[in-house]
């Protein structure tokens, strides 16, 4: 059966699956997904084309929010998070919620990628709760 089959998830679109106990990835994360918070990760276009769709989701009543998912650190550049948490503060037109350096989490909490929590790490990522 394939991990990403429909019949893998549970009723909250979690992997139920007893391959999700652990991280599966070798040396804990996927080396060919760096994960960089570099300003330039998020274009003027990308910007544009977030705020543009914000703006007409607004228009029908509907809130958009950017929030931060969580990251693996062992997958982390040496690029700065505050640094990129201001850049969507400066550019981005809608709220943000959280910070980023609440989603860095360590490699023991992921499964398959560096962004799939495990059983554990769904339960104790602040980000996986989804509070607003």
């Amino acid at each position: 059966m394939d991990i990403y089959a429909r019949s893998s998830f549970n009723d909250y679109c979690d992997i139920d699956s007893p391959l999700r106990a652990t991280n599966t990835m070798p040396g804990c994360f996927d080396p060919t997904q760096p994960i960089s918070f570099a300003p330039e990760v998020l274009d003027k276009a990308f910007v544009s084309t977030l705020n543009d769709f914000a703006a007409k989701a607004a228009e029908r009543g509907v809130k958009v929010y950017f929030r931060f998912a969580p990251m693996n650190r062992s997958a982390l550049d040496s690029t700065d998070p505050d640094v990129f948490y201001d850049h969507l503060r400066t550019h981005l037109h809608f709220p943000i919620l959280g910070d980023p350096n609440r989603s860095i989490l360590d490699s023991g909490w992921f499964f398959d990628t560096s962004f799939h929590l495990n059983a554990a790490g769904a339960c104790i990522s602040p980000v996986a709760c989804w509070t607003i």
